[in-house]
């Protein structure tokens, strides 16, 4: 087994209050360029910086004194130790952050007149529900009518918690660093974001999800956002009721002369997620555009969703592209490293 101290990644462990008992040179080197020296060990942590760590799972920014930033994860190791993955963070990946986070917030803002009344319709009920089941509370005879009004009550509270959740997710801000992404729970997520906008519309958003598909190694706010960009794109090309499909697979080689932009697929295996619709897809000649800012043929449309999907995603080791042999419609292909990939 390689010692801590050898290897490449910059890494550290510590105990749970923050005393760093060993590290890889480059986690040394980073924390001391980040303004975090730790000239012997054991050391502890410098108090702001633990503080900001104690307790904290997420990938998250910590600004350091020699205006670098550390991105870090907190992971635990058994019952009286973390380890910290580090990395800096550039100017570049901090305004990308910031980029995206005001999309999100832009998303949400119009989103919140159809889940508004999303969630309007299962409050009703359970307001009902209760209601009469108060009115009625002396006159109830049996627990089989008792126990219908309270699973009425359950599954109305259960669809506001995730049309609520998933909201709230959504607008989460956080750093650029990679973790482990479960598909099934980021796709979860964003069926419960965007199924009001697809009810209001009368379009269907379908969800496949092949069995045994590994965790990704990704960004998940990036990756939910670029996602959430895609299935909104579709649903608002499409002038009729439409379907929108999203699958996701494991893959190992992809050929790379059916997509735009040309050339090899940078991630050669992983899990590839496809987001096609049945809509009038993007003409031949438009099609070189389509990652070009600015460029949109929606009327309101400010033409910087896609090519910020994009941009995120190859940033955080993944590729996007589109597809240029799709018969109907359009679709666009997500390559993401699987979790546990080093490259």
């Amino acid at each position: 087994m390689v010692p801590l101290a050898e290897l490449a990644a910059p890494v550290a462990v510590c105990t749970r209050g923050g005393l760093v008992v060993a590290a890889s040179a480059s986690g040394l080197a980073l924390l001391e360029a980040c303004g975090a020296s730790i000239p012997e060990l054991p050391q502890a942590l410098p108090e702001p910086l633990w503080g900001a760590m104690d307790g904290t799972s997420s990938p998250t920014i910590w600004h350091g004194s020699t205006g670098k930033s550390l991105g870090y994860s907190r992971h635990a190791l058994g019952s009286n130790h973390v380890l910290l993955t580090m990395r800096e963070i550039t100017d570049h990946q901090q305004h990308l952050t910031r980029r995206l986070h005001q999309q999100r917030l832009e998303t949400v803002g119009q989103l919140m007149a159809t889940i508004a009344h999303d969630i309007r319709t299962p409050l009703a009920a359970l307001v009902l529900e209760v209601e009469s089941a108060w009115e009625r509370r002396h006159q109830l005879q049996t627990g089989e009518e008792l126990e219908r009004m309270l699973g009425s009550v359950r599954i109305a509270a259960d669809r506001l918690t995730t049309t609520v959740d998933s909201l709230l997710e959504y607008s989460r801000v956080g750093g650029s660093e990679v973790s482990e992404v479960p598909m099934g729970a980021l796709l979860e997520r964003i069926d419960g974001l965007l199924r009001p906008l697809f009810r209001e519309r009368n379009h269907e958003l379908r969800i496949d999800v092949a069995p045994a598909v590994p965790s990704a190694r990704a960004n998940a706010l990036i990756l939910e956002q670029a996602l959430v960009n895609l299935v909104v794109n579709a649903a608002e090309a499409a002038d009729r009721d439409s379907c929108v499909q999203i699958t996701v697979e494991s893959f190992g080689t992809e050929p790379s002369d059916t997509f735009h932009p040309a050339g090899p697929i940078t991630v050669t295996d992983g899990i590839r997620v496809q987001v096609s619709d049945c809509g009038p897809g993007i003409p031949a000649d438009l099609r070189a555009r389509i990652f070009d800012p600015f460029y949109t043929t929606k009327p309101n449309g400010t033409g910087l969703g896609v090519p910020m999907a994009r941009e995120a995603i190859v940033a955080t080791g993944g590729d996007l592209r589109l597809r240029t042999d799709w018969d109907e419609g359009a679709c666009f292909a997500l390559w993401l490293p699987r979790f546990g990939d080093p490259s």
